[in-house]
């Protein structure tokens, strides 16, 4: 048996047994956190470009689900989870979700309503130096004047240094079909359905994204 699954899209917990625990800075968690700290303004993508988020509860009850129901045979059998085939969101859409519900439980003060997104290098570059590059300089000068150590403008270049890592990540759809898993989980009772949830259909992304945002800063901030 083989579980395939986005490693570098996992993200913090949506349900039990801790609710949005999360322990490493991957792809979609780093960006979204810098974003909704002022950071990367821009990131190389487009409207459509799908971000495929699996929660990480997910993953762990599919291989448990897998394990005891999955057919014995001579051949691995492999199973599928992701959310770009059954219930895809896109970076554009993901980004803003936890900027507006960073906004909303008080995590952020920033004054930028949304992510924008673009695949022109000049683009991108020309409008972070605007939007990120200026008022960092700036803010570290208030600083200097009185006298406390600056820190945005480093704290900005290693936000840009990601996002270009990231940039064959955020700028390229994977549609991965995971026909298996649903007829899997088709197969189970509503009280397995209920107690091991794998079935990304029943991702609500507004609400997760919350979920997602609190842990975020509990568990990788410590609540700063």
């Amino acid at each position: 048996m083989s579980i395939r699954f986005p490693a570098d899209k996992i993200t913090p917990l949506y349900h039990e047994p801790l609710p949005g625990w999360v322990d490493s800075w991957v792809a979609a968690t780093a960006v979204f956190s810098n974003l909704s700290r002022g950071l990367n303004p821009y990131i190389y993508s487009t409207e459509d470009v799908v971000c495929d988020l699996i929660p990480v509860d997910y993953v762990a009850n599919l291989i448990i689900i897998a394990g005891a129901k999955g057919a014995i045979t001579d051949d691995i059998s492999v199973y599928n989870i992701n959310s770009s085939s059954e219930n895809p969101i896109t970076w554009k859409c993901g980004s803003d979700l936890y900027l507006e519900q960073s906004k909303r439980l008080g995590y952020s003060k920033r004054n930028m309503q949304e992510i924008k997104v673009s695949k022109s290098t000049f683009v991108v570059n020309t409008m972070t130096f605007i939007l990120q590059t200026v008022p960092c300089f700036f803010a570290d000068v208030g600083l200097v004047l009185r006298g406390k150590t600056p820190r945005h403008l480093k704290e900005g270049s290693r936000s840009s240094v990601l996002r270009d890592i990231l940039r064959p990540v955020t700028s390229t759809s994977w549609l991965i079909k995971s026909k298996k898993t649903q007829a899997l989980i088709f197969t189970l009772d509503e009280h397995d359905k209920k107690s091991f949830p794998c079935d990304v259909n029943n991702i609500d992304w507004k609400e997760y994204s919350a979920i997602f945002c609190r842990g975020v800063r509990e568990f990788l901030l410590k609540g700063k």
